[in-house]
């Protein structure tokens, strides 16, 4: 699922109660599911590591927009 429908994996396991949460995690981050990997991580306990995960998703997007803006002028 994280192959074909990332979108929507969140929210399956959201629903799901029993699944591996160890293997799911390395799942998630062998796809890049980065959504997914925090929602996870967070359920794991860790929430400095969710927290990273999506802080390094949004400071890579940040970069990629300015880098669009100065290259756009």
């Amino acid at each position: 699922m994280c192959q074909y429908d990332p979108g929507h994996v969140t929210s399956m396991l959201q629903i799901l109660e029993h699944y591996r949460l160890e293997e799911t995690i390395q799942i998630a981050q062998k796809h890049n599911n980065h959504e997914t990997l925090a929602y996870l991580l967070e359920k794991k306990g860790d929430i400095q590591a969710a927290f990273e995960v999506m802080l390094t998703v949004k400071s890579a997007t940040f970069f990629s927009f300015t880098i669009l803006q100065v290259f756009s002028y």
